[in-house]
């Protein structure tokens, strides 16, 4: 018997520009066991093996990306579904070549409504990779921060010391010299990363709404 643990990355959603949510799981045989803490991913990390080869190992996955002050419940939602609709998808496939190959040449008795459970999970498990998951206010927000954080991210979401480093960027990297246009895109990632911060957000979120509105009709979004 072959045994592979450790940890794995699932549940990829929410990409903006090419920046997803992704949640990083303890494993076993290549199923999410647990969620352990989620990311907005910037790129392919390394993974390492140790073991026996082909009989019990353990697999780690180091992830490049930037971790998420909470598990992000849709990916870990997600990882799980998708993870339990695998199998149907697998099964059903089987079962369907067995009925096409068949001697007989018609369906086989009591397959017909297996296969049609399988196919049932097999397109539910579709159906989270086309399904929209993110608000268009998130991806907003996402989109306007990844102007100049190179990562599409919401900074109000993730690791306060990361927050702490993002305004410190901002202030060496764009000055009040700095045009219109970014002086609009740095008070709304200050703001998102001040979030974070603090357990009164309220008025926050309001200063959000107000910075993406001028960030919209300076891109004329509204002309």
């Amino acid at each position: 018997m072959f045994f592979t643990a450790g940890t794995e990355t699932y549940g990829r959603v929410k990409a903006v520009d090419g920046t997803p949510v992704v949640t990083k799981f303890a494993m076993l045989q290549l199923l999410p066991l647990w969620p352990l803490e989620s990311f907005y991913r910037t790129g392919k990390g390394k993974s390492t093996s140790t073991g026996i080869p082909f009989f019990a190992s353990s697999r780690t996955e180091t992830i490049r990306g930037i971790p998420l002050a909470r598990i992000d419940k849709t990916s870990a939602l997600i990882a799980y579904i998708r993870a339990i609709c695998a199998p149907f998808a697998i099964v059903g496939v089987v079962l369907l070549v067995t009925v096409l190959v068949s001697s007989v040449g018609r369906p086989l008795e009591g397959l017909a409504f297996v296969i049609l459970i399988c196919m049932a999970g097999a397109a539910i498990g579709l159906l989270t990779y086309t399904l929209p998951l993110m608000r268009h206010r998130e991806r907003e927000i996402r989109r306007y921060c990844g102007q100049l954080l190179g990562s599409s991210i919401d900074p109000a979401r993730v690791r306060r010391e990361i927050a702490l480093q993002i305004i410190d960027y901002l202030g060496r990297t764009h000055g009040p010299d700095a045009d219109k246009r970014t002086r609009l895109l740095c008070r709304l990632i200050e703001t998102r990363a001040t979030i974070c911060q603090t357990i009164d957000t309220h008025n926050l979120e309001l200063t959000t709404d107000e910075l993406l509105g001028q960030l919209a009709h300076a891109d004329g979004v509204f002309a």
